[in-house]
């Protein structure tokens, strides 16, 4: 399963509401008791941020690791890292 195509955005006037390249509603995000309107939109926008910066920091950091394996070989520790983080980020199947 793939999700929604990429960017995301808030339309304007609806900041609770986080839509997909096509237009199409992702979701809402509401208020509530424990939940400001200002957390809220700050939520949505960080997800926006992050779901569309997804793809090029996943890319950034796969090249990024080829050229560290090239370098310091397979054994370092901050490719362990990496591994992990690009694990984590990779689609599960």
């Amino acid at each position: 399963m793939t999700h929604s195509p990429t960017p995301w955005h808030i339309p304007h006037g609806m900041e609770y509401t986080l839509v997909d390249r096509e237009g199409r509603n992702i979701t809402n995000i509401l208020s509530g008791p424990d939940y400001s309107p200002t957390e809220a939109i700050s939520d949505a926008r960080f997800i926006i941020q992050a779901c569309n910066a997804h793809e090029d920091l996943l890319a950034a950091l796969e090249e990024l690791l080829e050229w560290e394996i090239s370098m310091a070989g397979l054994g370092h520790p901050r490719l362990d890292k990496a591994r992990a983080a690009i694990a984590k980020a990779s689609p599960q199947t």
